[in-house]
């Protein structure tokens, strides 16, 4: 995916993205048209780099990644500090060039440490992006549960809705994430990690639909959310490859495929 003006109106201040690894990470100087705070989604909030590098390292769920694409976790704070800022500088390229045009000595240069830095611990750019999808991937968690305390709970139904609106409301507020999980180009970094991500979404909306049902009748639910899941990040990639955003239009017919889908296997147990 090439260079989107529209993100710069995104991230164009610190004020309105603060990120964990650099003061004013997106501090762009030719914001075309600055958009007022109170209009933009609130700011998701991130882990650091090397926080995002130690979960992939002690996922249970992940196996069988390409060595290129396993970051190397410091351990010394200065090793810590440069390793943030590398993943930094590769955010503030993203929003420069698109993903498909960072390399590694693009992101030394803007990271300004010598390329031998950044393979110390980022053995490729697809481990870099692995970090920078971890970062931006765990607040999903979060937005699910303020879904769920605001929402009464009494059917599969209400749960179904959440897999869609949580989705919706994940890539709504983080157009890095959009660009990451949904552009024309996918990071190796980014698509050698799905089935971890996938798998963690998909324990965490077990253990709610648990509380309507017996485990026992669940148990072919995961392999259901997971197909439910992958069908709304394909209608939901679409949408943003043609209108540069996910339309409410494209939401609701999420809606009506996840549940015409899950509907059969619910009514069954219900029986």
């Amino acid at each position: 995916m090439g260079y989107n003006p529209a993100l710069k109106s995104v991230y164009g201040t610190q004020t309105r993205y603060p990120h964990p690894n650099q003061q004013a990470i997106f501090a762009l100087n030719d914001v075309v048209q600055p958009i007022m705070p109170e209009t933009l989604p609130a700011p998701l909030a991130l882990c650091s780099a090397v926080d995002a590098a130690n979960t992939l390292a002690n996922d249970p769920f992940i196996s069988g990644i390409d060595p290129l694409l396993v970051p190397k976790v410091p351990v010394q704070e200065r090793g810590k500090q440069r390793f943030n800022a590398i993943v930094a500088a590769t955010e503030e390229l993203v929003v420069e060039l698109g993903i498909d045009n960072v390399s590694v000595h693009k992101v030394a240069k803007k990271a300004q440490v010598p390329a031998a830095s950044v393979y110390q611990y980022f053995p490729s750019t697809g481990a870099i992006f692995a970090v920078v999808a971890e970062q931006h991937f765990r607040p999903a968690f979060n937005i699910i549960q303020e879904l769920l305390d605001n929402t009464s709970i009494r059917t599969w139904q209400d749960l179904s809705e959440i897999v869609v609106d949580g989705a919706f409301e994940f890539y709504s507020r983080d157009k890095m994430s959009e660009m990451l999980f949904l552009g024309k180009f996918i990071s190796p970094g980014v698509e050698d990690y799905a089935v971890s991500r996938l798998m963690r979404i998909i324990a965490w909306y077990m253990d709610n639909f648990s509380v309507l049902y017996k485990k026992a009748d669940l148990e072919p639910l995961p392999e259901k959310l997971s197909l439910c899941i992958q069908i709304v990040e394909t209608i939901f990639r679409r949408s943003f490859i043609i209108h540069n955003e996910i339309t409410q239009h494209y939401r609701q017919e999420c809606k009506i495929i996840v549940d015409s889908y899950l509907r059969g296997f619910f009514e069954e147990i219900e029986k």
